[in-house]
């Protein structure tokens, strides 16, 4: 003689079982997963940083013999100083994605800047810098990078002023 199958008593507790597969349910007390923080971002806020990093070293390291020069290469090299601090400032804050409005302005600041040296050095000091246009050519890419729209809706799910 056979016996029948066995199957559990479907109106006895702790006998319910998940498919196979089945996640289980999230922890409560989580929200929904921070979304990465996109390449344009990471990029922008590491030109950002370096360049920040380098004008403010280079500056400081610079600005007796800019004065040296005369009073207008020295002031240019003050401004770029400050200029610098905030391009360092505004890396941070966008790596971190607190601001992104703040490497924007940073680096609009310093392609007025870089058009105003290039003139003087081409208009008093009959000369041309190579690193005018390097420091003309990278705030431009650290404002495309921000103005992508992946960017901005990085800095808009988090709450962060953006362009």
């Amino acid at each position: 003689m056979s016996q029948p199958p066995y199957s559990p008593d479907p109106n006895q507790p702790g006998y319910e079982q998940q498919p196979y597969g089945a996640a289980p349910p999230p922890p409560a007390g989580y929200g929904q997963p921070a979304a990465a923080r996109p390449g344009s971002v990471t990029g922008a806020a590491v030109i950002g940083i370096v360049v920040g990093v380098l004008s403010v070293l280079g500056n400081l390291l610079g600005i007796a013999a800019s004065f040296d020069l005369g009073v207008v290469p020295g002031l240019l090299a003050l401004v770029s100083l400050v200029i610098g601090g905030f391009f360092l400032f505004g890396g941070i804050q966008a790596m971190n994605g607190k601001n992104g409005q703040l490497l924007v302005q940073a680096a609009g600041a310093s392609i007025v800047l870089s058009i105003i040296t290039l003139l003087v050095l081409l208009t008093i000091y009959d000369g041309f810098a190579f690193v005018g246009l390097i420091s003309l050519i990278l705030p431009i890419v650290i404002i495309m990078l921000m103005r992508q729209q992946d960017s901005r809706q990085w800095f808009q799910s988090r709450g962060a002023p953006t362009y």
